[in-house]
């Protein structure tokens, strides 16, 4: 019986290299009906049951083949990928762990545990572990290189990551994932058009990953070559209608280079071919708001609603629509609806606090916010909103959390070595901003009106005049921070830390009567508006037309509102305050334009 045996496993080896899973299958069933308990045979069912999708009988197979030999390391293995698979990446660790005890060589699970150490962010177990495996592989192996370069990647060791996506690709030139995830370092290191490079090179290999034109198009976008960016874009989401990233970014796109009668396009033809996708809806829904397209809105999301009656994100969408409609008691009601299927939101409690407050029933959101600062301590709009509240209230907190004299200053900033003065490096600054300033429009999600804004993360190009700024904002920032008073229990005093990393950066170009609505910036600590070039009208006073304003809310309070400080721009001058505080802009009447760079910094 057991020649018999053998020969059957022979045949489901045979069977599956061809990709004949079933007489794989076959084989395998008829050995376990000779022999019940025969590992090989429950292992690699198990594996057959688990490409299938199978992952209950799969687990339970590979169990079985475990207790009935328990020293086998590959079972081991592959019982760690399905755990890792299924989100158990913890228990995947401990049998990868156990095999590598049975099989200290053994390079595949060494590669494994790097791999669910990545995924679960343990980089420096990663590095070990893959390390481990690039070391114990007997012949070469392009997986453990683009692993480690994507793990260096990460931590932004870019001379590490470039060495390991090319000693990979070294050993094959036409590994998919070395090529794929190479491109998307280069385009980190704003290496745009070698990042096509090989991202075409990369689709010579696959040419079906929705997520490789997804990439491509980005990359297209920071170059400026809108039409081949909306084009990829079209082909990600081709491949995938369910591509949030691809949807989103196609129609922002759109959006900003004016082509509005195609906005939401994406949307509509995605859903007829997904019209479950709930999340798919729910961005939709988002994109028509933001368009004030709320007609539209209010029948794609009654149809939405049919399908996912218990969705709080559903529910906030609809008071969203009741608040257009100037209806406040069924908007509370609908923002409610949605806190009590999802308590923990610490947006639905803003969103419902800011129609209380218009209410004036200032307690009320108070109590809201209060119930946010306990999900969500360092939330800047929930801050904001607590200081608005304690403001209205005439409660002693708000002077406490929002004292403008202390916490906005205005500097200004060294001038970088090699420039006469300031002004000469403002000059030579604002031509290199030109060229990322190719949109039309404003973005479609954000608080200017009348201008254009760059993409993000515009300190971290290698331009060489963004990085002599970056370098005098960092002295300036560390400036403003040794200035600041301690205070353990104060929101913005309590993270006080002379280390720093900038959490967002860009360009704002206003037009003639272009300005800021009054808003926070809820991804930072410290945010800041920095003066590259400004009109004559700004400059001179006139009205204080252009100047940035603090402390007035964006709910158009009318006497309730208060302005606690207001300063007139100038070039070259650097303003930093609070993220969590409200600011906003004059509006300014010129041809000529306002250009600053704001960014964000978060404590280390």
């Amino acid at each position: 019986m057991q020649e018999k045996i053998q020969q059957l496993l022979a045949n489901a080896l045979a069977s599956q290299q061809r990709g004949d899973l079933v007489g794989a299958e076959q084989a395998c069933r008829t050995i376990l009906a000779l022999d019940e308990n025969q590992a090989d045979a429950l292992q690699f069912l198990g594996l057959i049951e688990e490409t299938k999708g199978n992952l209950t009988e799969a687990r339970e197979l590979m169990e079985k083949s475990l207790k009935v030999i328990p020293s086998q390391p590959h079972v081991l293995n592959n019982l760690a990928n399905l755990f890792h698979d299924i989100g158990e990446s913890e228990k995947a660790i401990g049998f990868l762990k156990k095999a590598l005890a049975l099989q200290p060589g053994y390079w595949d699970a060494w590669y494994n545990l790097g791999k669910v150490n990545f995924d679960l962010e343990h980089y420096e177990e990663a590095e070990t572990a893959l390390i481990k495996a690039r070391d114990n592989w007997h012949s070469n192996q392009p997986r453990p290189h683009t692993l480690l370069g994507s793990l260096y990647q990460t931590r932004g060791d870019f001379d590490s990551s470039n060495q390991n996506f090319l000693k990979a690709l070294e050993i094959n030139p036409n590994h998919f994932n070395a090529l794929y995830n190479y491109g998307v370092s280069l385009k980190m290191q704003q290496r745009c058009t070698e990042a096509l490079s090989y991202y075409a090179k990369a689709l010579a290999v696959r040419a079906n990953v929705p997520d490789l034109f997804y990439n491509i198009a980005n990359a297209h976008y920071e170059l400026g070559e809108i039409s081949a960016a909306i084009e990829n874009y079209k082909k990600a989401i081709n491949l995938n209608p369910d591509f949030l990233e691809a949807h989103y970014a196609l129609n922002e796109v759109l959006w900003r280079a004016g082509k509005k009668d195609d906005y939401v396009k994406s949307y509509r033809e995605a859903v007829k071919k997904t019209p479950k996708s709930i999340p798919l809806r729910i961005q939709y829904l988002d994109s028509l708001i933001k368009a004030g397209r709320f007609d539209e809105a209010e029948g794609v999301l009654e149809e939405t609603i049919r399908f996912d009656p218990e969705n709080a994100e559903l529910w906030h969408i609809k008071a969203k629509t009741l608040s257009r409609k100037g209806d406040p008691h069924q908007t509370i009601e609908a923002l409610k609806r949605s806190i009590d299927l999802e308590p923990e939101s610490v947006i639905v409690r803003k969103d419902l606090a800011r129609v209380l407050i218009k209410a004036g029933n200032v307690e009320d959101a108070l109590r809201q916010m209060e119930i946010a600062q306990n999900y969500a301590p360092f939330n800047q709009e929930v801050l904001a909103y607590l200081g608005l509240c304690w403001r209205l209230a005439e409660n002693q907190k708000d002077p406490w959390l929002n004292d403008f004299d202390k916490f906005v200053r205005a500097y200004k900033i060294p001038t970088p070595p090699g420039y006469a003065n300031l002004q000469e490096f403002n000059k030579a600054l604002n031509r290199v901003l030109d060229k990322f300033h190719t949109d039309k429009e404003q973005p479609s999600d954000q608080t200017l009106r009348g201008g254009t804004q760059s993409i993000a993360g515009l300190l971290d190009k290698n331009v060489k005049e963004i990085q002599e700024v970056r370098q005098s904002f960092e002295k300036t920032i560390s400036r403003y921070i040794s200035d600041l008073p301690d205070d353990p229990n104060h929101p913005l005093l309590s993270r006080k830390s002379d280390k720093f990393t900038f959490a967002g950066s860009w360009s704002i170009r206003l037009k003639d009567e272009g300005f800021h609505v009054n808003h926070t910036h809820p991804e930072g600590w410290i945010s800041s508006s920095y003066y590259v070039s400004l009109p004559d009208q700004v400059k001179n006073g006139k009205d204080q037309q252009g100047w940035i304003k603090f402390g007035e809310s964006p709910l158009e309070l009318g006497a309730r509102e208060k302005v606690g400080k207001i300063i007139q721009p100038e070039e070259g001058l650097l303003v930093l305050f609070p993220s969590y505080m409200f600011h906003g802009t004059v509006p300014f009447h010129s041809t000529q334009t306002r250009t600053t760079l704001p960014f964000d910094i978060v404590p280390l």
